[in-house]
């Protein structure tokens, strides 16, 4: 599905640049003394260039306009007065800015998916090594906003909104602050306090806790792939955590949730192997797991 729209862009992108081409052609035959249009559709030739050129060396997750209308085309049967080409390549840049932040926001959020999977990337199980933690690019992770990068409505960038989050400098007060965030079904606010939370204070009693509940909040919002890494990392730094069997179980529904029956299935037998003795409801829910990834 992700390459499927992404080759829709790159199609999209090559009918922009084969009408830009028409629309010189049509400038020069109808406009040739209009030096300032020939320097804009030229200069639009080799914007379009240059993204296709980004496009076809890396391959990110799919991208759309911000306003969901395709780049419009020049091309015509007939010819079009000067005008009415100034008006369209008004639309294409407006449609090129667009795209462009759009993939600097892509880019972004890949580059700090890898920095926290590469995080994980020395350690493996007690219990035989994982499988890797696929990237869905659906939830951000720690890594510096490059320059340029992206920009809400209001013209904040994303790291400048991750640095709102101040908790108190008390673990147990931060912890409670950020649990009731949960408490109230406020998954955006709970995941930034509690992922401020874990990188603040690494070593604290509840940091096992608020990783766990981190997972669930992941979980909850569709970031299937943030919630694998979240629940790897629990079972294997807390192993004896009173949540462990359970952290086992959610990284297990994780893997089928992300269509990888096979790590789900290792997962959730591992999981029954190391915690032969857990109460019947859990039991049960491991069960239900195993048999919606089909597991033997």
């Amino acid at each position: 599905m992700r390459r499927s729209i992404f080759i829709r862009v790159i199609v999209g992108l090559s009918a922009a640049s084969l009408s830009i081409a028409a629309a010189s052609a049509q400038v020069r035959a109808s406009a040739a003394n209009d030096d300032r249009t020939q320097e804009r559709l030229l200069r639009i030739e080799r914007q379009l260039q240059d993204l296709q050129a980004v496009l076809y060396t890396s391959e990110p997750s799919p991208a759309r306009s911000a306003t969901g209308v395709p780049t419009p085309s020049l091309g015509s049967s007939g010819s079009a007065p000067a005008g009415d080409v100034s008006v369209r390549l008004m639309a294409i840049e407006q449609s090129l800015a667009e795209v462009t932040g759009r993939l600097e926001e892509l880019s972004y959020r890949l580059n700090r998916q890898e920095r926290r999977l590469a995080q994980l990337g020395g350690d493996d199980s007690a219990e035989g090594a994982f499988p890797a933690v696929p990237t869905d690019g659906e939830s951000l992770g720690d890594s510096d906003v490059p320059v340029g990068g992206p920009v809400d409505l209001i013209g904040q960038t994303l790291r400048e909104q991750e640095a709102q989050v101040v908790l108190p400098d008390d673990p147990a007060a931060a912890y409670d602050e950020a649990y009731a965030a949960v408490l109230a079904a406020n998954y955006r606010e709970a995941e930034a306090k509690l992922e401020a939370f874990v990188e603040k204070f690494p070593e604290a009693a509840q940091t096992a806790d608020a990783k766990y509940l981190l997972g669930d909040v992941y979980l909850a919002t569709g970031a299937n792939g943030e919630a694998a890494r979240i629940f790897l990392d629990h079972v294997r730094t807390y192993r004896d955590d009173p949540k462990a069997p359970e952290a086992y179980l959610k990284l297990g529904k994780s893997f089928s949730l992300l269509n990888r029956p096979e790590e789900a299935c290792r997962v959730l037998t591992a999981g029954e192997q190391k915690f032969p003795d857990v109460e019947p409801r859990l039991a049960a829910r491991y069960a239900t797991e195993k048999e919606a990834a089909n597991c033997g």
